[in-house]
């Protein structure tokens, strides 16, 4: 009869145990959550401003760095004015493509798991937003590129790059270079994003893991 007692006992404690842990992954999980919907609605918030994009120097898309030579060439016969105008446009269209890039990170923080929550706990200061980049990417580029595709025909961006070319060609001994303009403001665009978002984690995640160091020493 005593063994009896001895082995409900354990099965009560083991259950109880199992409880605890259940509880504290979901408490785990809800803190993992709020960091990355935390870094990721300011990154949002940042960058679709406007100027969210042109204005911030971490972040402002200049002209590509593929085509230094064709600026270079049009800086010289006095078109500096014109190129400033193209790159104001160019941050505009980030900017007007960021506010969707929302719903795709939500659905990432929803997937979630036990595993990723535990794996950014344990990782760098950015892992939050590794793990964002990770687990969105697919999904987050085809999106913005169809938005910036749009906002590059609203803000004349596409105009202004073929007007420079334009001239550019007209330039003796001048060569052609073949570039994908919207697949640059694209990866421009995201990279600026993540930037955001992991300069806000690295604020944030002191204060998060506190809270978790609490949760860990009360079970």
């Amino acid at each position: 009869a005593q063994n009896d007692l001895i082995k409900t006992v354990s099965e009560k404690a083991e259950n109880l145990l199992k409880e605890n842990t259940n509880i504290l992954n979901q408490e785990i999980t809800d803190l993992i959550h709020e960091i990355l919907d935390d870094a990721s609605t300011y990154a949002i918030n940042q960058a679709k401003i406007k100027g969210g994009f042109n204005e911030n120097h971490l972040i402002r898309i200049k002209f590509p760095l593929e085509a230094k030579k064709i600026k270079d060439a049009l800086k010289k016969i006095g078109m500096k004015k014109q190129i400033h105008i193209f790159e104001d446009n160019m941050n505009a269209s980030a900017e007007h493509a960021s506010n969707q890039a929302l719903a795709v990170f939500k659905r990432a923080i929803n997937n979630m798991n036990i595993d990723d929550a535990y794996s950014i706990i344990n990782g760098e200061d950015d892992a939050a937003t590794s793990y964002l980049k990770r687990s969105s990417i697919q999904k987050l580029n085809p999106l913005i590129k169809m938005i910036i595709s749009s906002s590059m025909k609203d803000f004349k961006v596409l105009e202004n790059w073929e007007n420079l070319i334009s001239r550019y060609n007209k330039i003796p001994f001048s060569k052609k270079i073949d570039f994908d303009l919207e697949e640059y403001i694209t990866s421009q665009t995201i990279n600026g994003l993540f930037i955001l978002m992991q300069s806000h984690e690295r604020i944030i995640r002191k204060d998060i893991e506190l809270k978790i160091n609490t949760l860990l020493n009360k079970y």
